[in-house]
């Protein structure tokens, strides 16, 4: 077997299972499950030096923070902190100190925040850019200076332009990065997102209708007119169930569970989710805005169908597995979920879904990154190329 050695750079924790929905960690159990040589390079300094640049360099407190305590103010600020200029040029400096006293063949890079200088080739992993982020008010990116978005989006374009490969985790992101930065396109690969979650699913029942709706931002993740569908549809499937699962308010209603915040990192969070994803026979998370979306592939893996959100990168994910809808459009939700709730259409994009999960392991992924770069996997993993769903011949 060739040996492969590969550097997985990453502002963070890349051995942290809940680390960024765990795409860090998957990236390198991926690459390893290939037969690749790994090294993990984080590019953060200390948390402490980083959190003390971050509240000195970030943007000043607005209308939101004023009238907060000291102590919500500082945090507020040392969040967009995480967003400057400095903070990526700090990155940028530790990653690449760091990574010239490794002796590997490519890089691996995840996110385009920072700019690593090396030799050896690079592919860049990314799920949105700026622009994307600040157009639909993602985290922090509505409330920073323009001009301080525009120096993060130039950095940004430098680093997609010098790199030998631009990955996505969707054709809406690949797209971004062709349109907004002028990067060839045969230089730009959709490689997806994954999961090696394979929860026990044999023997569901699919004649009484369980939805599930799994996500931390109630608001973005659309939970509102989530819970308004379910209202309105329990008239006609009276034994119908939805379990709600993140950071969502009280709900105290016939055939609703709240069921908070289950960590993914921990064995009781982890067994509770699999214990939902089992009996459900729908998941619903019609996000008003979803880069992705790594809870999509854990839905294929758990055999579901899913209904999500047409703005973002989620209809790659789901596919034939479902349908992806206007999330601000609360009759077409209830529209595509009723359809989901009739136990033999359920079974069938479910089956789908079973199929469609091999395409999102992060093994596949790996090997996507690996292709990009022009490097076979050591192990001899095929590369199944991911179906074109923008209708564009981008990252194909």
């Amino acid at each position: 077997m060739t040996e492969v050695r590969i550097g997985v750079t990453y502002p963070g924790d890349l051995g942290d299972p809940a680390e960024r929905s765990g795409t860090p960690h998957g990236i390198v159990s991926g690459l390893r499950q290939l037969g690749v040589e790994v090294t993990a390079v984080p590019v953060s300094t200390s948390p402490l030096v980083e959190k003390a640049v971050a509240v000195t360099t970030g943007a000043a407190p607005d209308t939101k923070t004023r009238g907060t305590s000291i102590a919500a103010r500082m945090r507020a600020r040392g969040s967009r902190g995480l967003q400057s200029t400095t903070t990526a040029w700090l990155r940028s400096r530790v990653g690449t100190h760091r990574a010239n006293h490794v002796d590997v063949d490519a890089w691996v890079q995840l996110g385009g925040g920072y700019r690593l200088q090396v030799d050896e080739p690079i592919a860049v992993y990314d799920d949105m850019t700026v622009l994307q982020a600040r157009q639909y008010s993602y985290g922090n990116w509505a409330d920073l200076p323009e001009a301080l978005v525009r120096r993060r989006a130039r950095l940004q374009g430098d680093v997609y332009r010098s790199a030998a490969a631009c990955c996505t985790e969707s054709s809406w992101a690949a797209a971004a990065i062709s349109d907004g930065f002028f990067v060839p396109e045969e230089r730009i690969s959709v490689v997806g997102t994954g999961t090696d979650w394979r929860p026990e699913t044999a023997g569901r029942d699919w004649s009484t209708p369980r939805l599930l709706f799994v996500g931390l931002d109630w608001e973005r993740k659309n939970g509102a007119r989530v819970l308004d569908a379910f209202r309105r549809l329990r008239h006609d499937y009276p034994e119908a169930t939805l379990d709600i699962v993140g950071r969502h308010p009280p709900v105290e209603e016939p055939g609703v569970r709240g069921h908070g915040v289950l960590p993914r990192n921990s064995v009781e969070g982890r067994r509770a989710l699999e214990q939902l994803f089992a009996q459900a026979t729908c998941f619903v998370m019609p996000s008003l805005f979803e880069p992705a979306g790594i809870v999509f592939t854990e839905a294929l893996a758990a055999g579901l169908p899913s209904v999500g959100g047409a703005i973002g990168g989620s209809r790659d994910l789901i596919g034939d597995a479902g349908v992806v809808v206007n999330p601000t459009d609360s009759r077409a939700i209830e529209t595509a979920v009723r359809e989901m709730l009739e136990p033999a259409r359920a079974a069938e994009v479910g089956a789908r879904a079973s199929r469609r999960a091999r395409l999102f392991t992060w093994a596949a992924v790996s090997a996507r990154l690996l292709h990009s770069l022009g490097i076979q996997a050591p192990n001899g993993y095929e590369v199944t190329p991911l179906p074109n769903t923008s209708g564009r011949e981008i990252g194909q």
